[in-house]
């Protein structure tokens, strides 16, 4: 940023040119200062298909969600956006501030690869140079092969440089998971599930972005 009043730079302040003159004052030219600034983009991707009416499947998706956009919500410099996803809908819930996460309820199949492509459309509008995002399911897609998945996570990241990462609230074969950074908080109940999720984030964001702080 530009900033005024300096002793040193490159272009003269031409409002304070007669302070020189009358008070000796040498503080005349405009200076260039480096101040950090948040460059973010946190989004959220839901499970909705009718398997994650089941224990607290449901429950855990929406606070991880719920929690991932209040985290963002005003943060200067920070966006977010979530969508629910079923093997026939994509629900826009919207940025931070939405009111329409609680309305997400389960049915249906899962298109976990179209999911993931609605929220990676709303990133890359964003212009936002590191990017992160969180798919929330229960398991294997249903309406999409593992290797098309597998395939997106891995384009995603190659051409665009979008961060990927899948937290299970249900138990999933090693060999049905798609995402290279993927979590289970299955065993944990709901209050210790969301601070788990809470902390797994903010472990992604200091590892793959070298952003720190709470």
């Amino acid at each position: 940023v530009e900033e005024t009043g300096h002793r040193r730079g490159r272009r003269l302040d031409a409002g304070r040119v007669r302070r020189l003159a009358v008070a000796n004052q040498p503080d005349v030219l405009i200076g260039r200062e480096q101040h950090p600034a948040p460059d973010l983009f946190l989004g959220v991707c839901i499970d909705c298909s009718g398997s994650m009416m089941f224990e607290d499947r449901m429950d855990k998706a929406l606070s991880f969600g719920a929690l991932l956009m209040e985290a963002a919500r005003g943060l200067p410099g920070v966006d977010g956006y979530a969508v629910g996803f079923t093997d026939h809908c994509i629900y826009d819930v919207g940025p931070p501030g939405s009111t329409r996460l609680p309305s997400l309820e389960p049915e249906g199949g899962n298109n976990d690869a179209a999911g993931l492509l609605a929220l990676a459309r709303h990133a890359l509008r964003s212009k936002k140079r590191r990017r992160l995002l969180v798919m929330i399911s229960d398991g294997f897609p249903t309406e999409c092969s593992l290797a098309s998945l597998q395939g997106l996570v891995t384009a995603l990241q190659r051409d665009y440089d979008l961060v990927s990462l899948q937290v299970a609230v249900a138990e999933m074969e090693s060999a049905r998971v798609a995402f290279p950074r993927f979590t289970d908080l299955t065993e944990h109940d709901l209050t210790s599930a969301t601070r788990a999720f809470g902390r797994l984030i903010q472990r992604t964001l200091q590892r793959e972005f070298g952003l720190g702080g709470s």
